[in-house]
C-alpha cells in the first residue's frame, strides 16, 4: 500500500509499507515459515507525455524486517535490511480521480548478508486513487 502528496505538477513524495507473510516454505528435507514486512520513502517525477499518460520515475530508500524458521530449527532470526529503491513506471488517468500504472523496481541492499546477490526486481500493475 502507498500513499503519496504531490506537491507540484512534476513531483510528489510517496510512502509505502508491504506486509509479505507468514509464507510456507516445502523443501524435500525440512520446511518452515518466511514472512517480512517493510516501509518505504520515495520521490517521484513525473514527466507527461500526451493526453492523460504519463512516465514517472522514483528513487528513495526502503527498510524491513523478515526471517525464516524451519520446523526442525525452531524459532527463526529476523533479518533486517535496508536499501535504495528505484524504478520507471507508465500511467493513465482514466478520469481525475481513477489511474492504472505499470511499473518496474529495482530494490538494492545497502547491507549484503550471505553467499547471494540481494537485489530484487519487482514488476507491478495497479490502480490509483486520488482524493
Amino acid at each position: 500500500m502507498k500513499l503519496g502528496y504531490r506537491y507540484s505538477r512534476y513531483f510528489s513524495v510517496e510512502t509505502g509499507f508491504a506486509d509479505v507473510g507468514p509464507l510456507a516454505l516445502r523443501a524435500p528435507v525440512a520446511g518452515g515459515q518466511a514472512q517480512g514486512r517493510g516501509f518505504s520513502l520515495e520521490t517521484v517525477g513525473t514527466l507527461p507525455l500526451w493526453g492523460h499518460a504519463a512516465l514517472y520515475g522514483r528513487v528513495g530508500a526502503w527498510r524491513s524486517v523478515g526471517g525464516a524458521a524451519l520446523v526442525s530449527a525452531g524459532e527463526g532470526i529476523p533479518r533486517p535490511g535496508a536499501g535504495i529503491r528505484y524504478g520507471l513506471g507508465l500511467k493513465y488517468d482514466l478520469t481525475r480521480r481513477i489511474g492504472l500504472q505499470a511499473e518496474m523496481e529495482r530494490f538494492s541492499a545497502l547491507d549484503r548478508w550471505g553467499p547471494r546477490d540481494s537485489d530484487t526486481d519487482q514488476v507491478t500493475l495497479g490502480v490509483t486513487w486520488r482524493f
